[in-house]
């Protein structure tokens, strides 16, 4: 059962996320500028780097679940939820290759027909 100081925790893990993912937003606005979408790339590749040290280091020296989750969930999870897309589908790719497929396949289709609609509906209000 979550706990309020589980809660709290998880919150100020967020928190933290969120902040350096500003941060290195502008970061990487000050040292590229604008272009295509470097900030969000270089967010997800770091986060990406981030999930796999933290899944394998937590794992190998034992820590509680409680911390995985806080580091992963908390974390990573406002830093950028792409690392957890990307976990998954290698998960998914690792017992089966159609569930990797169907997995890519799905979150991007749903997310640009969710993206699409939601800007129909945008446009009725």
């Amino acid at each position: 059962m979550l706990s309020l100081k589980y809660a709290a925790v998880l919150f100020v893990a967020g928190g933290l996320g969120t902040t350096a993912r500003y941060f290195m937003g502008l970061l990487s606005l000050h040292l590229f500028g604008p272009r295509f979408a470097l900030a969000t790339l270089l967010v997800n590749a770091v986060g990406c780097f981030i999930f796999g040290l933290t899944w394998e280091a937590l794992g190998r020296y034992m820590f509680s679940e409680a911390v995985r989750i806080v580091a992963l969930a908390g974390f990573l999870g406002s830093f950028t939820t792409f690392s957890s897309f990307i976990f998954e589908s290698y998960v998914f790719g690792s017992q089966h290759t159609g569930w990797l497929l169907l997995n890519l396949a799905g979150q991007l289709g749903l997310g640009f027909l969710c993206l699409y609609l939601g800007f129909m509906l945008g446009r009725l209000l």
